[in-house]
């Protein structure tokens, strides 16, 4: 196994991970072979194995004395805890995923996680099994330099220097989880937390399950009870191992279908069978009949922005309504009437889409039953906004094209961030199709349109893409269906029919008219043309004119 240094790649996602061999000893096996499949699984991401042996060619600038922290329990290595502040180091330098190396990885998540950094500063996950839950540091990406991550960095090092000069003793998960999780509570919006169960899916109290040999059948069962189509991988316990599986070889692991363990590194290492094969895929393929799963699963197909079910499917266990939400449609106003009616008080200055703050509930925050009842059930009031499709168009160019719009409560370096990367997009693609060579000319609204009526669907950002496809109406049966063009009478007559009363500062105040956009100045007939094609199913689920 190549142990040499590789340069970071800041054009594509950095996988990282760290071994060290206690004096005497050498990598196990089965953790070469997990690494062997990380490669595998990552063709288009640079994988990092740090060592010893290369460490100070990525981190040159390291704590002093981090090889003497002791643990209080004497038998056991202190280099994970080494390795802690290392994984921090690496992701504040050089950005990135951090993946232990005792994981077996699933699929390929380069472009999952590529695509989550784009939108959030972290990625990590959460133990919520536990209690109190914590987030965990085996499994953590982030982007270079982010809040959260030197946080966490200025953190480490002042604990681990203050210990190491006191000659103190360290606790197992002191660096780790005990820093890290006040970090992200504290910087919620900033990170998206998978659940355990896409990362986790067995605990480490059943360590011992994942090494025990057992019959196939057995294997097979265990693995469809643990395992979903979003599984992305198996995290292992390497210090929680028996020498017996360290010591196996791997052709014993290869070619011997006897523990869990064996039968994943097979599969991620495609050397199993066809009829094995066959049955991860079984396994891992998203085989679920029941509405909920079905209906979460259709939702995520169409867009590659993961928030949109956590964030813009909204719910008020106070008051049992049921909220979609779709950028462009007066969405900040309406979550702000919804949270200030969620906390008694006028809610005017703080973000109306942080969930911590408005009380509200995203629908994956539900439990199965409530999601059930939320979204088919007919005690609950679901609710949405639409709006002119040609104005909401309009909107998204002045707003987030020409210029940026910036809310007091936003945070301009996620905005920013966006605002970059969708003008450069279509700078190069204007310059790919000839319509404009020079990049740095500004982008004007017939670019804008030619752009998005050719884009992926998925590749959309949230606030150009279809309304049908944020709203979900072939999947999601509304009680009320509101327009922009008449928030004030609409959003006061839904109040009226769940029987609310609003008594805060003025209902319409930051709803921008669309009626205010003269649409004939924006768009000439060939754009008009291409515009209605695209986005034709807008018009028709919602009754709107195809005419200017």
């Amino acid at each position: 196994m190549m142990l040499s240094y590789t340069k970071p790649d800041e054009n594509c996602l950095n996988i990282w991970t760290y071994w060290e061999s206690l004096p005497d000893e050498e990598m196990p096996a089965y953790l070469s072979l997990c690494f062997e499949a990380l490669q595998r699984k990552s063709p288009n991401a640079v994988v990092h194995l740090v060592c010893p042996e290369n460490i100070m060619e990525y981190l040159p600038e390291l704590i002093p004395g981090l090889d003497k922290i002791r643990l209080i329990d004497n038998k056991k290595s202190s280099i994970p805890q080494k390795v802690d502040y290392i994984r921090i180091k690496l992701l504040h330098d050089y950005g990135g995923l951090w993946l232990d190396i005792d994981s077996i990885l699933l699929h390929d998540i380069t472009e999952k996680i590529t695509s989550l950094l784009k939108q959030f500063s972290f990625v990590g996950m959460q133990k919520k099994a536990k209690n109190p839950p914590y987030i965990v540091n085996n499994f953590m990406a982030s982007v270079k330099g982010s809040v959260i991550i030197k946080n966490y960095l200025d953190n480490a090092t002042m604990h681990i220097q203050h210990k190491i000069d006191q000659k103190s003793p360290f606790e197992w998960n002191e660096i780790g989880s005990e820093l890290l999780t006040p970090i992200i509570e504290n910087h919620s919006e900033e990170a998206y937390i998978f659940d355990e169960k896409f990362i986790h899916p067995f605990d480490f109290t059943e360590s011992w399950l994942l090494e025990k040999k057992l019959p196939k059948n057995r294997i097979i069962n265990l693995l469809s009870e643990k395992l979903t189509k979003e599984t992305l991988t198996v995290m292992l316990y390497n210090s929680r191992f028996s020498d017996k599986l360290k010591g196996r070889s791997s052709s014993d692991i290869l070619y011997q279908n006897d523990s869990i363990i064996n039968f994943l590194l097979r599969h991620s290492l495609e050397v199993n069978t066809i009829a094995d094969r066959k049955t991860i895929k079984e396994i891992i393929d998203d085989k679920t009949s029941d509405p909920v799963d079905i209906i979460i699963k259709n939702i995520t197909a169409k867009n590659h922005h993961l928030p949109l079910i956590e964030k813009d499917l909204l719910y008020s266990e106070k008051y049992n309504i049921f909220y979609a939400s779709c950028s462009k449609n007066a969405c900040s106003k309406i979550k702000t009437i919804l949270a200030s009616l969620e906390n008694n008080t006028s809610y005017n200055i703080q973000s109306p889409h942080n969930k911590k703050l408005t009380g509200l509930k995203g629908l994956t925050d539900l439990r199965h039953d409530q999601a059930s009842d939320v979204l088919t059930g007919r005690g609950t009031f679901r609710f949405c906004f639409v709006r002119n499709p040609f104005d909401r168009a309009i909107s998204c160019f002045l707003n987030r094209i020409n210029s940026l719009g910036v809310a007091p409560y936003d945070k301009p370096y996620f905005l920013m961030g966006d605002y970059q990367r969708n003008t450069t997009k279509i700078r190069h693609w204007r310059k790919s199709i000839g319509i404009n060579y020079d990049f740095s000319s500004p982008i004007t609204f017939y670019d804008f349109i030619h752009f998005i009526c050719q884009q992926d669907p998925y590749e959309m950002d949230r606030h150009w893409m279809f309304q049908t496809d944020c709203l979900h109406p072939e999947l999601i049966e509304y009680d009320f269906i509101g327009r922009v063009e008449t928030f004030g009478a609409d959003i006061q007559e839904l109040l009226n029919y769940v029987g609310l009363n609003y008594p805060y500062t003025s209902i319409t105040e930051k709803v921008n008219p669309s009626m205010s956009y003269n649409r004939k100045s924006y768009f000439n007939d060939e754009l008009k043309s291409i515009f209605v094609k695209t986005y034709l199913k807008d018009f028709t689920a919602y009754n709107y004119n195809t005419e200017l």
